[in-house]
């Protein structure tokens, strides 16, 4: 089986960081709506990965192939990746995971 799926959610370190950012600065001046809606999208976001995780366990295969893994091309590092956190997510529950991403440089690390 092969995963290919484009728009996760969060990849990259950008948005994951903003919102982050926004979440601290909405609890520092109590405003609960902002900090509700932050926590809303990092649920979403986590959401996705259980989503797709699930979907590929569904098909009763334990050999998955995932093209795709950075946001960008020639992205030095991985972080966020939706397809690496469902990928070591399978491999936690005995998958074969083999990852092919021609964008990615071929020492893509994960920074967290």
């Amino acid at each position: 089986m092969i995963l290919g799926v484009i728009g996760l959610g969060f990849m990259g370190p950008c948005f994951s960081r903003d919102v982050n950012c926004f979440k601290a600065t909405a609890l520092e001046n109590s405003i609960k709506s902002a900090y509700r809606f932050t926590s809303l999208l990092k649920e979403l976001n986590d959401y996705i990965v259980e989503k797709y995780t699930q979907k590929i366990k569904s098909f009763r295969k334990k050999k998955i192939g995932i093209l795709g893994i950075v946001h960008k091309p020639n992205a030095p590092y991985v972080y966020e990746s939706q397809p690496l956190k469902i990928a070591q997510k399978l491999l936690k529950e005995g998958y074969e995971i083999y990852i092919h991403d021609l964008l990615a440089e071929a020492r893509a690390v994960e920074k967290n």
